[in-house]
């Protein structure tokens, strides 16, 4: 090894050439996060595609251990991330809570709740720090060609899989630990409880068919309150809404209360309606009816079988750039005809043209 050179005059300092910068490398395997996908799910299912254990793969690739990443991720990191695994910061920044522009008719909704604050599950540790609470369906990860925690588990609005018909679990269904998917010890291609390692998959079901039809409705009127209400009046609603929901509140408490809900119930959850227009629509789509359109399955299948996991057509993405600022369902703001200052002039009768002209004039009606 040689030795800088020296200084040949004192006062003068030797320098050195600095090693050149080393550039991130892409991540052998790099699964691509699903169109609702949490953010701490695919970082889950990156660590399972490396073969490394969650915890170990959380604290290399954070650089800090997180009560709750989905919520306490920075930018920076998440740009880092997405170089290593060949993604946009976009659309890793859609599955976590913090806050990204609407990809899809889903992230409209909660993208509106993150701004109200009062409907993200959380639990506090022994430690007394809040710690992300995460709900799972046990059908969806069993049916799930690779199984993975929707964004929409972590709001206290869900507590129904749709899909399935039956009630989320908020904890391991067998000794009861909150799930956290990043502090499991041992990868696992079935997502499983970090404390007693329970497949998750195995948990029992419980159909809860009122529910669905309340799930429905509920996301419904929440869709169309956040494109086509205005910032106060939301805002409003979404305080009356939160009070149906409180914190920490059990998915099963959580899913009596949403099986009662409907169009006649609506003012009771929402609050009164100061605006008649918006108040009939509310209560239409209070049946949840536009469900299907709206928001679509969870994963779009091709012909073998295997899936794509991006949304329906009913939650194809939205616009980059923004959220729509009215849907075709908002009441038209147009003035009639009569209120403009009457009624439209009729149209004059179009005559049929002919195909026989004389010279440069205009052609003659048929005989």
């Amino acid at each position: 090894m040689t030795e800088p050179a020296r200084p040949s005059a004192p006062g003068l300092v030797a320098l050195e050439p600095l090693p050149p910068l080393r550039r991130p490398t892409l991540w052998p395997q790099r699964p691509k996060r699903f169109a609702d996908e949490l953010f701490s799910s695919w970082l889950w299912r990156a660590s399972v595609a490396a073969g490394v254990p969650p915890k170990r793969f959380a604290a290399e690739t954070l650089g800090v251990r997180y009560a709750d990443p989905d919520t306490e991720v920075p930018e920076g990191t998440l740009r880092r991330l997405a170089l290593l695994s060949g993604q946009s910061v976009s659309r890793l920044a859609a599955g976590t809570l913090s806050g990204a522009p609407p990809l899809t008719r889903g992230d409209v909704v909660f993208e509106a709740l993150l701004q109200h604050g009062g409907f993200v599950l959380r639990a506090k540790a022994r430690t007394g720090r809040p710690r992300g609470q995460l709900q799972y369906c046990p059908r969806c990860l069993a049916t799930d060609p690779q199984p993975y925690f929707r964004r929409s588990w972590r709001f206290a609005v869900a507590a129904v899989c749709v899909r399935h018909g039956c009630r989320l679990h908020d904890a391991c269904w067998r000794c009861g630990a909150l799930i956290d998917l990043l502090d499991q010890v041992q990868p696992a291609s079935a997502p499983r409880c970090a404390a007693c390692r329970a497949v998750l998959a195995e948990a029992a079901r419980t159909l809860v068919p009122d529910a669905v039809t309340g799930q429905r409705g509920l996301m419904c009127v929440l869709y169309y309150a956040a494109v086509a209400l205005e910032p106060e009046a939301l805002r409003r609603h979404l305080d009356a809404l939160a009070n149906r929901f409180l914190p920490g509140s059990p998915a099963t408490e959580r899913q009596r209360a949403i099986a009662n809900f409907g169009p006649s119930h609506l003012e009771q959850w929402f609050g009164p309606m100061t605006d008649v227009r918006h108040g009939a629509l509310m209560r239409r789509h209070a049946r949840g009816g536009a469900h299907g359109l709206w928001f679509g399955a969870d994963v779009r299948r091709r012909a073998g079988g295997s899936a794509t996991g991006v949304l329906l057509a009913g939650g194809r993405p939205l616009s980059r750039e923004r959220a729509p600022r009215a849907p075709w369902f908002a009441p038209s703001t147009r003035i009639p005809p009569a209120a403009a200052g009457g009624a439209r002039s009729a149209r004059p009768p179009r005559q049929a043209r002919s195909t026989e002209s004389q010279g440069d004039g205009p052609c003659r009606p048929p005989a």
